[in-house]
C-alpha cells in the first residue's frame, strides 16, 4: 500500500485570545491597520517571540508585552 501526502497542514502552534473590548476597538480601525493587525495576530500565532518589536510593558509585574503597530499598541498577556 502507498500513501502520497501533497501539501502540507500548518495549524497554529498557540492561541491568541482577544478580549470583546479589542475586537470592538478593531472594527473600527481603518482597514489598511485592521491588516496590519490580522498579520501581526497570525505571526503571534505561529511563534510569539519571532516579532522583532515586542517589548515588555513598563511597570508591569507580569510577563506583559507590547507590540507597536504604527500608533496602535497590542498588548500581550
Amino acid at each position: 500500500m502507498m500513501i502520497s501526502l501533497i501539501g502540507t497542514i500548518s495549524m497554529p502552534k498557540y492561541d491568541v485570545k482577544i478580549r470583546k473590548p479589542a475586537i470592538k476597538y478593531y472594527e473600527k480601525l481603518p482597514p489598511r491597520l485592521q491588516n496590519k493587525v490580522k498579520e501581526v495576530i497570525s505571526q503571534l500565532r505561529e511563534n510569539p517571540y519571532a516579532i522583532a518589536n515586542v517589548k515588555p510593558l513598563e511597570g508591569s509585574d507580569h510577563d506583559d508585552f507590547r507590540i507597536r503597530i504604527g500608533s496602535l499598541r497590542l498588548c500581550i498577556e
